[in-house]
């Protein structure tokens, strides 16, 4: 038999041409899939941006505790951190606080949204802490890296106002337009002033805090914050 003969007879055979038809489907479908795959990497490499933060850095309980003023509280999966704190009369106060648990969530950052990744290793170990090998991922649209930068230091200085700082009402009692702060009494001012630098602050920042003056009291371990004006900070 010839071979256009063998052709036209398996043309016209109803079975070849539906199991060629199904092969040229898969091979379409599989090309497709592969082409998906190649434009989401090369997507990924130049139009996203990601962050990877493992647990020994030091910024890693910073991020995880600004990301929970974020936003992450309305997020219904968080896991709780409990810190203790003994003062020099020997009282011991309690504080704990709420991060996002393991698992993936998301928040916004001015008018970019950002995916966080929080992943942790069960078979692999911190020796420093001897607690399960944790990393923290945010990845984000665009190509501004300087974003992360402003999450770190946003995420600094949310810790440094939650250690040296409690807000109160103004002297007198009376409500001001602005917050004013007091550090612990245990701490002297240029502690505070070498641990905690006074550095301006953009009106964007997520805690949309007033700049303040630091002035001495007649105790010079008690500073005093007060309101300044909306550009800069003043040490007094």
């Amino acid at each position: 038999m010839p071979v256009t003969d063998f052709i036209s007879t398996l043309s016209d055979n109803p079975y070849f041409g539906a199991g060629f038809g199904l092969f040229g489907v898969g091979a379409g479908a599989a090309l497709l899939r592969k082409a998906f795959q190649s434009s989401l990497i090369l997507f990924r490499r130049h139009y996203m941006i990601t962050l990877e933060v493992p647990c020994r850095d030091k910024s890693y309980q910073w991020l995880l505790q600004w990301m929970t003023s974020k936003g992450a509280r309305q997020t219904q999966h968080l896991s709780v951190e409990t810190s203790f704190e003994q003062k020099d009369s020997g009282l011991i106060k309690t504080k704990y606080d709420f991060i996002p648990s393991i698992g993936t969530h998301f928040f916004r950052y001015g008018r970019t949204w950002i995916r966080v990744e929080r992943t942790r290793e069960q078979h692999t170990l911190d020796l420093h802490m001897g607690t399960p090998w944790e990393t923290v991922q945010l990845t984000a649209f665009g190509r501004n890296k300087n974003m992360f930068f402003q999450i770190l230091e946003e995420g600094m200085f949310y810790m440094k106002i939650n250690k040296f700082f409690t807000w109160s009402l103004p002297l007198g009692g009376k409500p001001a337009s602005g917050r004013q702060a007091s550090a612990p009494t245990s701490r002297k001012l240029e502690t505070f002033e070498d641990e905690v630098p006074i550095t301006p602050i953009k009106r964007s920042t997520v805690f949309q805090l007033p700049p303040i003056d630091v002035r001495k009291t007649s105790n010079d371990h008690l500073p005093i914050c007060s309101v300044s004006n909306r550009n800069s900070y003043r040490v007094a």
